[in-house]
């Protein structure tokens, strides 16, 4: 990518991640946020919700105009399985649209995840996953090169918590080096971290089905059963312990807990563990808390 635009590849390829938040949009990709904003002003008040933001990002990155040699811009999306149907059919649309002027790189786990018509006009490579030595081999050459001093015990607990995902082993070596700066990195210290991590993603989950989010408070659920492994009760237990914890009036905490308690038990005689705590996220939103 970089020899085909060469000097003109800052503003002719614009990347972004399906889990991209809004906070991370404001900071990273403000000129997106910005333009998405004034969009979202004209029709309703207050900001825009992710989804508006990622569907005005595939309006309006086509419609630039390339100062480069080569006639067209490249939106890379990573994650892209991750996105709802009605964004990716969003997607679709500009797609056909902007062939012309835009070419399209979806980079995802789960092919069946990608909507037919979306699949249909892409070209599409499949890679198999590297294997677990050399993912060792890239983590140390890269602790090596940025001078992280880390036991072998803490790369292979790295390598499993990142199960298969390179990227994402990269950035949790990033996320622990960054917090034992300087220290000697052993495999309890990369332990600590990962529990903070999904106590984290826990809480986050929780916010954004108080906010009403509901579609991106079950897109973190899905995070915690598929990304990180963890079992039905061990959310629960989670989401308890959090509740506890969260900066509001006691009574809302004790509905909380109690709403938790219903939907703990369905759990336990149900089948699918997934589908009754979504079924949970969904009242936290119409749970009347006064």
């Amino acid at each position: 990518m970089h020899d085909l635009f060469q000097e003109s590849f800052s503003y002719s390829v614009e990347e972004i991640n399906a889990n991209d938040s809004r906070e991370f949009l404001i900071q990273f990709k403000k000129k997106w946020y910005d333009i998405a904003l004034h969009e979202y002003k004209r029709q309703y008040s207050g900001t825009p919700p992710i989804n508006f933001i990622f569907k005005s990002v595939f309006r309006n990155f086509p419609m630039v105009r390339t100062f480069a040699d080569v006639p067209f811009r490249v939106l890379i999306i990573k994650d892209a399985d991750d996105f709802s149907m009605d964004i990716q059919q969003a997607l679709r649309r500009t797609m056909e649209k902007s062939s012309r002027t835009c070419r399209f790189c979806l980079i995802c786990e789960n092919l069946s995840k990608i909507i037919d018509p979306i699949r249909s006009r892409c070209v599409i490579f499949h890679f198999t996953p590297l294997k677990q030595s050399e993912i060792g081999a890239i983590l140390r050459y890269i602790a090596t090169a940025e001078k992280v001093v880390i036991e072998d015990d803490a790369l292979l607990a790295i390598i499993h918590l990142g199960k298969g995902n390179l990227i994402r082993t990269i950035n949790f070596l990033q996320t622990v080096a960054a917090v034992f700066d300087g220290e000697k990195i052993d495999a309890d210290s990369v332990h600590q971290i990962a529990n903070q991590i999904i106590t984290y993603k826990v809480k986050e989950m929780i916010e954004f089905a108080l906010n009403k989010e509901f579609s991106i408070a079950r897109k973190k659920l899905r995070e915690l059963f598929i990304q990180h492994g963890l079992m039905g009760t061990n959310i629960v237990e989670q989401i308890r312990n959090i509740s506890i914890q969260l900066p509001i009036p006691a009574d809302w905490k004790a509905s909380i807990i109690d709403l938790l308690g219903t939907f703990e038990l369905r759990m336990r005689k149900g089948n699918d563990e997934e589908i009754h705590l979504s079924a949970f996220l969904a009242q936290l939103g119409v749970l009347k808390l006064s």
